[in-house]
């Protein structure tokens, strides 16, 4: 009798109530299933079960080494299951949850790239600036920026992003351009209510931590729409770097109190804690992981 075998057959007579039952689960004979639990207490030189005409029950033994034998089983079919995915292309449908800006502008031409890498694999990609609950809502993996506080997830950083702010150039013409973070309480500031601190941004002095209160005419949960109202000319907004790198750069925005940069924000790549990763969540996370080496943060 192979230990495993023994396992299992214990643990099934244990689970249904009966041998009888347990040869029908595991498609062996009673008279096999009774004989593997009898070489199981011999070579442990205990008895794991009372046996009466009517009923089974477990010895003190028993019941510790059920439980044992139950964890230790299941840790067996996860290993195996892992190695054997590990062998075989991932596949099925990967749920994922991004930030609407992000998700958009970047996490989307990943995807793209990766749906022709792995054909076993569909995507359901949910984007929401809100941070959605992964196990009560099914999500596969999430993909966050900030701070992270649920502990019953694995984090992986992929790489950071820095909030950039930054003006028109016509409103610095007509505003002048702050000097110090302090000044922006004389400006029109543009506020993006997805950012967990607003109104309250913060920036860096001397590697100390400077946070200020600003207020204006438009707040929108959106750091788009927030590049949308600066481009506008309607004030100096707080934006994620990906988001407006190509307004900087082409010199439709000007970044403004760039001595006081706010500190970077990391991008995490998040699933719910477990022996066993499913293999279309670690193609994808190695996938991302890949990709955002060359990201600018």
């Amino acid at each position: 009798m192979d230990i495993i075998d023994g396992m299992r057959t214990f643990v099934a007579v244990v689970n249904t109530g009966s041998f009888t039952a347990a040869a029908e689960r595991l498609g062996l004979s009673q008279a096999l299933v009774s004989k593997y639990v009898g070489q199981l207490e011999a070579r442990l030189g205990v008895r794991l079960l009372n046996r009466t005409t009517r009923r089974l029950s477990l010895t003190e033994v028993g019941r510790s080494y059920h439980q044992r034998c139950t964890e230790l089983l299941e840790s067996f079919d996860e290993l195996e299951a892992a190695v054997k995915a590990r062998q075989s292309a991932p596949q099925g449908q990967l749920r994922i949850s991004a930030p609407v800006a992000l998700g958009e502008l970047h996490i989307t031409p990943m995807i793209i790239e990766f749906l022709q890498r792995e054909p076993g694999i569909s995507v359901d990609l949910r984007l929401s600036d809100r941070f959605v609950d992964l196990l009560e809502e099914g999500v596969d993996l999430a993909i966050r920026m900030g701070e992270l506080e649920d502990s019953r997830l694995v984090a992986r950083r992929l790489g950071s992003s820095r909030l950039v702010a930054c003006a028109a150039p016509a409103y610095l013409q007509r505003a002048a351009t702050p000097d110090h973070p302090r000044a922006l309480a004389d400006h029109v500031c543009i506020l993006d209510s997805n950012l967990r601190s607003s109104p309250n941004w913060f920036f860096q002095e001397n590697g100390e931590r400077l946070g200020v209160r600003v207020a204006g005419r438009m707040v929108a949960n959106s750091a788009r729409a927030a590049r949308e109202v600066a481009l506008g000319g309607m004030g100096i907004a707080l934006c994620p770097d990906y988001v407006v790198a190509a307004d900087l750069r082409e010199g439709r925005l000007v970044p403004v109190l760039e001595a006081f940069t706010p500190p970077a924000l990391g991008i995490y790549a998040l699933y719910p804690q477990g022996r066993y990763l499913a293999a279309k969540v670690r193609a994808f996370v190695d996938f991302l992981r890949e990709r955002f080496a060359a990201w600018p943060g």
